[in-house]
């Protein structure tokens, strides 16, 4: 009787293990504050990153003004925990824009051991992208910094247009921001169910295509940019074994071999000091 009920369950494992099908990373996630909104500690060195809001930093650059979208921390933390099952297990490397809390890049490999434990035991068988240069203006006090999140709480899927100036009202702008991308999740609805339900996914904050009008020093200016909303998440399967690399903007690119940060991801840490010092010296209203 013995062997009656023992050799099914092998014959079981083996066929899952040899079918051919390559093993999924799996994850679960957690938002970082807990219920009264505070940190709680962390005594395990867990995986955590915000997800990206934007500033809009708008400078001379020769002898142009150009505006670039900055990414920057939000307040939406999230850590990662690797969900490992029977004999598979999820590496994660996750690298940092230097002196922020932003991914610059996650590398993936699933470890799949399942094959070797059921033949012990005898078994058988992720620069600036996209900035637009216009004439440059005499007498502009640069760089002027526009803090996209001022006008996306509470959170906002559809478009919009509204109309701020940054520091005083003769550098006032209007935006017009797109909805979120088709297949955009709300960000406490991913929370949910990421917590539960294990996930093969790398969430990042949802890009929407914005075009700003702003007068300085009297002359009208139009850009076109985009603006990361970590309101609401969009999703990009991770490989079984490869990388998940960030836009200088927004957005990813995955690849099924490990990769390296480009140039531009590397040198954006320096715009994005500049952007939060701008930011908060000259507040958007």
């Amino acid at each position: 009787m013995k062997n009656l009920i023992c050799c099914p369950v092998t014959v079981l494992l083996a066929s899952l293990v040899l079918s051919g099908c390559s093993t999924p990373p799996k994850i679960l996630y957690t938002d970082y504050k807990n219920n009264t909104g505070k940190l709680y500690p962390d005594y395990e060195g867990l995986v955590k990153y915000n997800l990206a809001a934007s500033i809009l930093l708008i400078k001379e650059q020769d002898n142009e003004i150009k505006i670039a979208s900055i990414p920057v921390e939000s307040d939406k933390l999230l850590v990662l925990h690797p969900a490992d099952t029977w004999g598979v297990t999820t590496h994660l490397k996750v690298a940092k824009i230097p002196n922020t809390n932003l991914l610059k890049q996650v590398d993936i490999e699933v470890e799949d051991k399942r094959k070797a434990i059921i033949e012990q035991i005898g078994s058988a068988g992720a620069a600036l992208v996209g900035a637009l240069g216009i004439a440059s203006a005499t007498g502009v006090s640069l760089p002027l910094a526009i803090d996209t999140q001022v006008f996306l709480q509470p959170p906002k899927p559809e478009a919009l247009t509204v109309t701020g100036s940054v520091e005083n009202p003769s550098n006032a702008f209007d935006m017009k921001i797109d909805p979120v991308p088709i297949g955009s999740i709300p960000y406490d609805d991913f929370i949910k169910k990421a917590s539960v339900d294990k996930q093969s996914v790398l969430a990042y904050s949802a890009c929407r295509h914005a075009t700003v009008t702003i007068t300085v020093a009297g002359s009208k200016m139009k850009f076109s940019t985009i603006v990361a909303d970590p309101n609401f998440v969009q999703l990009a399967a991770l490989p079984t074994k490869g990388s998940v690399t960030m836009h200088s903007e927004c957005g990813v690119d995955t690849s099924d071999v490990p990769g390296s940060a480009s140039t531009s991801t590397e040198l954006i840490s320096t715009f994005i000091n500049q952007a939060k010092a701008v930011r908060d010296a000259r507040p958007t209203k």
